[in-house]
């Protein structure tokens, strides 16, 4: 049980930052 409340709290973060991520790679690719 701890581990999945360590998950859930980890998997927006993990989210947010492969997002942000992926709109760097863009923005790299379109210039």
């Amino acid at each position: 049980m701890h581990q999945k409340s360590a998950e859930r709290l980890l998997y927006p973060q993990d989210l947010k930052v492969q997002r942000d991520g992926n709109r760097a790679d863009t923005a790299g690719s379109a210039r």
